[in-house]
């Protein structure tokens, strides 16, 4: 029943699992996945992204509303910064399709992408310096402090347009 399945998976991940789809698909609805901690839960690995971005905020003891500067001649994105920032300009005409075309789906969808590909920066600057975002607890860049910034603000946004709450710790 509905309420066995909220006593053992909570709204969130219900929520976020039922939109993942579109309305013309079949929902196969996959309770052993909904419990796992892995990014074959897209909503938690959606909501573990914003964690992993509020830890390195926290870490730099700054947040969200203080402001960075970044230098627009010797602004040089890293090939992920630069996969990044293509998927975050692609988030005004994912809204608009979404609301346009009646396809909530597509919201999900595009988070679980978006958190993806920073999970893919964070994995790669653990096996290579070079792609770190901190070195003794300072940013090595502003501009993968920018990138860091404009991922979970879409993050947080979307995941309130679907009415999913965001934990800053995981």
């Amino acid at each position: 029943s509905v309420q066995d399945l909220l006593n053992e998976v909570n709204k969130d991940s219900i929520r976020f699992m039922m939109l993942n789809r579109s309305n013309d698909v079949e929902l196969d609805f996959d309770f052993e996945k909904v419990k796992e901690k892995t990014k074959d839960n897209p909503v938690y690995y959606v909501q573990y992204a914003y964690a992993r971005i509020n830890s390195i905020l926290r870490t730099l003891k700054i947040n969200f509303n203080d402001q960075i500067s970044v230098d627009s001649n010797t602004f040089q994105p890293n090939e992920y910064e630069e996969k990044i920032l293509r998927k975050i300009f692609e988030w005004p005409k994912i809204i608009e399709s979404a609301a346009n075309k009646l396809e909530p789906h597509k919201i999900p969808f595009y988070l679980y992408e978006l958190s993806t590909l920073f999970h893919s920066y964070w994995s790669k600057g653990n096996e290579d310096k070079n792609y770190r975002f901190l070195e003794n607890d300072k940013v090595k860049r502003l501009e993968t402090l920018a990138f860091i910034y404009l991922t979970a603000i879409v993050i947080k946004n979307g995941m309130n347009i679907l009415g999913v709450s965001l934990p800053e710790k995981m």
